[in-house]
């Protein structure tokens, strides 16, 4: 499982809640790999700490598309009980658009209000867990590593949602035409 990009407070707790269901996840050989700019000792502060299934790293944003290509699960969070909910639910992380494209399943875990999620279940392009309970997230995850048939799913779903509401090309030039009538 991989995540990509700065760790604060609207990640920060489902960010936690990953990290359990991967340390509880016995049966499966399943690891989370975190790739942050922000230093350890914030990371650690926040408690969130390198162990046997967490993996902490730093790379340049050039190399964000090879590694988030190679990932068996792209992990996308927002968290719940935060000081600004309304920020939560209208939220579009910038990595969204690089997760769509990147040819790999998406699991998202965030609440059931956020745009974020319902977007995804709109277009069916992740698997969302909605709700704040590690059982489901464990669930969610074993059915994106198991079940081949569903991931691939998901990731077409992605790609098509990608080229239909995401290519930065076709968007300019639909901005362009605005001012051009």
């Amino acid at each position: 499982i991989l995540f990509t990009g700065r760790i604060y407070w609207p990640q920060i707790e489902s960010l936690k809640n990953v990290i359990r269901a991967v340390e509880e996840l016995k049966d499966l050989d399943v690891r989370l790999h975190i790739y942050c700019p922000n230093p350890r000792d914030y990371l650690e502060s926040i408690g969130i700490k390198e162990g046997e299934r967490v993996k902490l790293s730093v790379a340049p944003p050039q190399e964000m598309p090879n590694i988030q290509s190679r990932a068996d699960i792209l992990f996308l969070p927002l968290s719940w009980h935060t000081k600004s909910p309304d920020i939560i639910n209208t939220a579009t992380p910038g990595k969204l658009s690089d997760y769509l494209i990147a040819g790999r399943p998406m699991l998202i875990h965030a609440p059931a209000s956020t745009y974020l999620a319902k977007y995804a279940r709109e277009n069916n392009f992740a698997l969302v867990v909605d709700e704040e309970n590690i059982e489901t997230l464990k669930e969610g995850i074993r059915k994106l590593l198991l079940d081949k048939d569903y991931a691939s799913a998901l990731v077409e779903n992605a790609r098509k949602t990608f080229f239909r509401n995401h290519d930065a090309n076709k968007k300019a030039e639909e901005f362009r035409l605005l001012f051009t009538k």
